[in-house]
């Protein structure tokens, strides 16, 4: 990890509460180059690249969680645009 993110990634280790991962109270602690570095997200077509990156690391099982505010048409869009093109 490069030495600029260090403090941002200790952040979030010093204040993520684990057993309450949803709380919003974590949102500000999710800067952009965690966001980047450590999650799939944008478009189908962002996502289909992101996942097609992480397989090329030696991955293959990723964990799905779509925000709870629009769950069901997040979802929808995944198994739908983005699956059918990774698997």
């Amino acid at each position: 990890m490069p030495d600029p993110y260090k403090p941002e990634i200790q952040n979030l280790l010093d204040n993520f509460d684990v057993s309450n991962w949803r709380d919003p109270k974590h949102v500000p602690l999710i800067t952009d180059y965690i966001l980047d570095r450590f999650t799939i997200t944008g478009t189908p077509e962002q996502c289909v690249e992101r996942i097609q990156e992480i397989e090329s690391y030696g991955v293959r099982s990723i964990m799905i969680d779509p925000p709870v505010q629009d769950f069901d048409e997040s979802l929808r869009m995944f198994t739908e645009e983005v699956l059918p093109r990774c698997v």
